[in-house]
Order: C-alpha cells, then structure tokens, then sequence
C-alpha cells in the first residue's frame, strides 16, 4: 500500500520538488529517498532519527539550521529550515539590549551626579543664605571671644555671650525648619523665648512670659518675634532694664506679642535690618502708654500662616 502511495503521488510532485528552493525530502519506511528538493541535503540516520523523536520540536544540526521529520503515510516527510537570519535577529536584539543597558547605566550614573551636585548646590546656597542672616551676630560672636579673657570682661559679659551662642543656635534652627514646613507649633517658640528669659537671669534680669495661643505660626513670623525677644533680652541684659514682663495673645485679628519693662522703653530700638524685616512682613512695632510706664508691642494680623 505504501509502495502504490509513493508510486502514484511521486509522478505528480517531482516537479514540485525537484524545483523548489527549500530543502525537503521524502523517504519511505526503509529510508530510501523517495522524493526531494533540488536544495536538498545529506542526512545521517542518526540525525534523522533524533529529528522524528523530537518532532514537532526540530534537531539543530548547525548553528544555523534546523531539520525537521515528520511520519507520513508510508514513510516520513524531511524539510530543512536555515535560521540564519533569525540569528542575526536575536544578535542584533541582544546587540541593542546591551547598548540600550550600557546607555540606561550611563544615564542613571549621569543623574546620579546631578543629583548629587544639585544636593550640593542647595546646601552650599543654603548655608551662604543662612550666613548672610545671622553674619553680623557671628561677627559680634567673634569679638566678644576675644574680649572674655581681657581684664575689663565682665561677668554679665558671658551671659551676654551665652544669650548670643542661645540666639544663633535657635535662629539656625527656625532658618532650616522654615525650609521643611510653613508652620511650627506656637508652644515650641514659647520654648525657645524661655530659653533666653532663663539665660537672661544669671545677668539679673527677671522676665515673666505668658502666652495664650495655641495656634500654629509661620515659621517666618516666629522667626520675627524671636529675633524681637533676643533684641529685647540682649538690651536688658546689657544693663538697662532688669525687670520685664512679656505676654503674647491675639486680639482684634492680630497676633501680638507685648513687653512691659520696668526701664524707659524708649531707649530700646531694634536693629535697622529686624525692622525692614517686620515691616516687610506686615509687622508693626508700637510705644504703648500705660500711666507712668510705656511698654512696646510687636504685631501681625493673623491668618495666611501657611504662607509664611
């Protein structure tokens, strides 16, 4: 039966095969070619026999070709398949994933270094930032160094300078929290104006500070009124006041802080560059009467503290 099915089909296909490009061949059951291409190739049994046990998948015979051998009636069909280019394909994919990891690699430690030198950037443009705030206090900070061991030093003179030391530290600290959020707890720049109050009595100046708010300020605005009360402590402290009374309420849409000293609060100005400040913040400073006394009162309208 096999022997009818090649002899009547092989008349009909030869031309076929003998004039196709691909490498294909038929065999019968003994393994004698029955029909096949004219680019057809030699096979060694072995092979042939390892391409019909693996079928579908194929046998590689060379890097770049793959046969295949599949059972038929009668016999068993051959057919060749060059992958040549679809190995170029894959070494030209893997060519382009090599480059594009090398280029992905590169790019990354590129902004690795950016990164890295923006880091530095901000940080150095930060601390000229914060020394061009605090660059007159570190001068007089220097001097007054200098001058601890002379023999007209003083002993209010190292309260002074620790009330300095104190106002430097905490004006640091408000300048880098002012970069972190817009608001800090009031109860917190309670803390820091308590600070100075308690260095401020080994100078003999008493201070009494109350506050009732309990809202949150703009880190800015508490920056303004600490600088207010160390310029009010280091006054005192200086000699010319030994008893204060400071309290900070809100009332009438202002958030305000007042000092009552027992000295003529008219001698007491705050530098030239903390009043520009205030102003430019919508602050005002005032001389307020109280019958024999005058006091001063430091004052923002309240609201916008997310703004600063």
């Amino acid at each position: 039966m096999g022997h009818l099915f090649f002899g009547c089909r092989r008349a009909k296909y030869a031309a076929l095969f003998t004039h196709s490009t691909l490498a294909m061949r038929i065999i019968d059951r003994a393994g004698k070619t029955v029909l096949s291409s004219a680019a057809d190739t030699e096979y060694d049994n072995r092979a042939i026999a390892r391409a019909l046990t693996s079928y579908p998948l194929p046998e590689q015979l060379d890097e770049n070709t793959l046969l295949y051998a599949a059972g038929i009636a009668g016999g068993s069909a051959l057919w060749q398949e060059d992958i040549t280019g679809l190995n170029q394909l894959h070494a030209e994919v893997e060519e382009s994933i090599r480059s594009l990891t090398a280029a992905n690699t590169f790019l990354a430690e590129e902004e690795k270094v950016k990164r890295a030198i923006a880091e530095e950037t901000e940080k150095t443009r930060l601390m000229t930032e914060l020394e061009t705030e605090i660059s007159g206090h570190t001068v007089r900070l220097s001097s007054m160094i200098e001058q601890l061991d002379s023999a007209a030093c003083q002993p209010k003179d190292a309260v002074i300078l620790c009330l300095l030391l104190c106002y430097i530290k905490r004006r640091s600290n408000l300048f880098f929290r002012g970069r972190e959020a817009d608001t800090i707890p009031f109860e917190e720049l309670v803390v820091y104006l308590d600070e100075l109050a308690d260095i401020a009595s080994y100078a003999d100046v008493k201070m009494i500070l109350t506050s009732e708010i309990k809202k949150p300020i703009s880190v800015h605005k508490a920056g303004l009124f600490y600088n207010f009360f160390y310029n009010t402590v280091d006054w005192a402290a200086n000699g010319r006041c030994t008893n204060i009374i400071a309290h900070l309420r809100t009332e009438n849409g202002s958030i305000s802080m007042r000092l009552l000293p027992t000295a003529d609060v008219r001698t007491f100005a705050p530098d030239t560059e903390l009043s520009k400040a205030i102003a430019g913040a919508g602050g005002a400073i005032a001389l307020t009467d109280h019958d024999d006394a005058f006091g001063i009162n430091l004052s923002f309208p309240e609201g916008g503290e997310e703004d600063g």
